[in-house]
C-alpha cells in the first residue's frame, strides 16, 4: 500500500491550528511564539513530515539546490570535483543534483534544460568536448539563473570560472620531459575545440621553442578521448621514421590508454618512450609503470566553484565576474 505524504494541511489538523501557523513555525518566524513552535515541529517530526521542495520552488522560482553538469561521471577527476562541491554545499543547505552530457553537446542542451526547468538556484558546468555554441547557456542569463564554469570553460564567455593555468602547466610538464632529457617529445592532444587543449597545446609549443627545440607537425595528433582513438595514435607514431621518445598526453587516461598499447607493441617505458599524463587520478598509481602526471587540484576545484556560484546567487547583482586560477605540479614516477 502506498504511503501518503504528510502535508501541512495534516499537521495543522493534529495540531488544531491554522495551516499558516504550521508553515511560519516551520519557517522558524519571529512571529510565531516558541512554544508553538516546539509543538509544530514535534508534531512534523512524529508524522515524519518532509517538505516539498519542488512546491516551494514553484513559489519562489529557485530553490535550494544546485544543478552540476560534467562531460563523464566515470573520470575521477570530475567525481572529485563534485565532491568538493556537494561538501560546500551541504555546509550551505545546498543539495546537488548531478546530470553528465556524456561529451555530447545535445545531451549537454538537454540537461541544462532540465535544471532549468526544475528551478534550480544555479549551475556548476564543465562544458563537453562537442559544445561549440552556448545559446542554451545564453538562455540561463536570460531567466537570471547564475553559472559558473569549471575545468572545461567558454573562455569567452563572461561567467566565473575556475581553472588552472593549462598553457603553464603543460609548459612545465613539457619542460620537465625537456630537463630528463628526451628530445623528440609528442604531444597527444585532445579536440582542439576545448580550451583546455588548445592551451596546453600552446604551452607544449613554447617549452619547446624556449630550448629552440625543433618538433615535427607529425608528433602533434588530435585525439577524441577514446581507446581507439589513442591507439590508433600510437600506431602512427609508431610508424613514423622519426619516433617520438616521450609523449605529453591531454589527461591521464588518454596516458593510461598509451602505456598500455605501447606495452601491447612490446615497446619498453621509458626505455624507448616516455609516457606523461595531466590530472593525477588513483589509475596513475596502479598502471605500471606508475604515471607522471601534473596533479590539477579537483576537489580544491569543485569547492572554490561552488562558493562562488552560491556567492553569485546571494547577491545577484553585486558580483562581476572572476576567473580563479589554482596551482598544478609535476608528480613523477616510473613512466618518464
Amino acid at each position: 500500500m502506498k504511503r501518503e505524504h504528510v502535508t501541512l494541511k495534516d499537521i495543522a489538523k493534529k495540531l488544531n491550528i491554522a495551516v499558516s501557523t504550521v508553515s511560519r513555525a516551520l519557517s522558524d518566524l519571529p512571529t510565531i511564539k516558541d512554544e508553538t513552535k516546539k509543538m509544530v515541529m514535534l508534531a512534523a517530526k512524529e508524522m515524519d513530515y518532509h517538505p516539498n521542495l519542488f512546491a516551494k520552488s514553484l513559489k519562489t522560482k529557485s530553490s535550494n539546490t544546485i544543478g552540476v553538469v560534467v562531460p563523464d561521471l566515470e573520470l575521477h577527476f570530475f567525481s572529485s570535483c563534485i565532491s568538493g562541491m556537494q561538501k560546500t554545499c551541504l555546509e550551505n543547505g545546498y543539495n546537488l543534483i548531478i546530470c553528465q552530457s556524456n561529451e555530447s553537446l545535445e545531451q549537454e542542451k538537454f540537461n541544462i534544460k532540465t535544471l532549468q526547468d526544475s528551478r534550480v538556484g544555479g549551475i556548476l558546468i564543465s562544458l563537453s568536448r562537442e559544445t561549440n555554441s552556448f545559446e542554451h547557456l545564453n538562455q540561463l542569463k536570460e531567466h537570471q539563473i547564475p553559472f559558473v564554469y569549471f575545468d572545461r570553460v567558454d573562455e569567452n564567455g563572461s561567467n566565473s570560472k575556475v581553472v588552472i593555468n593549462d598553457e603553464e602547466s603543460s609548459f612545465e610538464a613539457t619542460q620537465y620531459l625537456i630537463r630528463k632529457g628526451y628530445k623528440n617529445i609528442a604531444f597527444l592532444c585532445g579536440p582542439k575545440i576545448l580550451s583546455i587543449c588548445k592551451n596546453r597545446l600552446i604551452g607544449y609549443q613554447n617549452a619547446l621553442r624556449s630550448h629552440q627545440m625543433n618538433f615535427e607537425s607529425d608528433w602533434i595528433l588530435e585525439s577524441d578521448l577514446s581507446r581507439q582513438t589513442t591507439s590508433a595514435c600510437i600506431d602512427f607514431y609508431l610508424g613514423l621514421k622519426n619516433q617520438p621518445d616521450a609523449i605529453l598526453a591531454i589527461n591521464d587516461t588518454v596516458a593510461i590508454d598509451c602505456i598500455r598499447h605501447l606495452k601491447k607493441n612490446n615497446i619498453e617505458i621509458p626505455r624507448q618512450i616516455a609516457v606523461m599524463g595531466f590530472s593525477n587520478s588513483p589509475a596513475a598509481e596502479i598502471i605500471e609503470p606508475n604515471l607522471t602526471t601534473v596533479e590539477q587540484p579537483s576537489f580544491d576545484m569543485g569547492q572554490t566553484a561552488a562558493k562562488r556560484l552560491l556567492e553569485e546567487i546571494r547577491h545577484p547583482d553585486a558580483l562581476p565576474s572572476k576567473v580563479f586560477t589554482l596551482n598544478t605540479k609535476i608528480i613523477e614516477r616510473d613512466s618518464t
